[in-house]
């Protein structure tokens, strides 16, 4: 299988908040209207059943909205930065995901490429699937698109026993 060729933007994020929180400089909070403030700077949308606001995190130049699903692997993730070249970076980077591409550090398996309209954009869907570190299988979708103050990824993941492709299309479809 041919390997990923870029880490995700997810885990740089995760990587920044980390190191940028170990500094001091990071400003996060799991308070519930928090996170639906930091969202509704990146996007709007229809929250999926089941999912609650988790956490939020902004560090200089990018936010970060999560949502805990009901499920152990079900997140939703949504990443903003100010900065408009990182768009083209995630653009380039989400259409060199092939079906097949895997990652070892991760254990995902892209299984498919697909196309979705979000925010009035046409945009690249990554669906991968893979275990977390409980070896419970899981899937999740990776979008890129122009948020409202800038280049933005949606993550959403649930596990494999709950993936609903009709759920992932009606998020999607939402975000405006």
């Amino acid at each position: 299988m041919k390997p990923i060729p870029q880490i995700t933007l997810v885990a740089i994020c995760a990587l920044i908040l980390a190191i940028l929180s170990a500094c001091g400089t990071v400003a996060a909070s799991n308070d519930s209207q928090q996170v639906l403030e930091a969202a509704s700077k990146i996007a709007d949308f229809d929250v999926p059943a089941d999912f609650v606001p988790q956490f939020t995190a902004s560090v200089p130049g990018y936010t970060l909205a999560a949502y805990q699903g009901s499920s152990g692997p079900s997140h939703l993730f949504l990443i903003q930065s100010d900065n408009q070249a990182d768009g083209s970076e995630l653009e380039k980077m989400l259409k060199e995901l092939a079906p097949g591409a895997s990652n070892t550090s991760t254990h995902m398996t892209v299984i498919e490429n697909r196309t979705a309209t979000v925010r009035g954009q046409e945009v690249n869907v990554v669906v991968s699937e893979g275990l977390n570190s409980d070896n419970v299988s899981y899937r999740q979708v990776t979008v890129g698109f122009q948020g409202k103050g800038g280049p933005a990824m949606l993550v959403f993941s649930d596990s494999a026993e709950l993936w609903n492709l009709e759920t992932v299309d009606a998020l999607l479809a939402s975000i405006q």
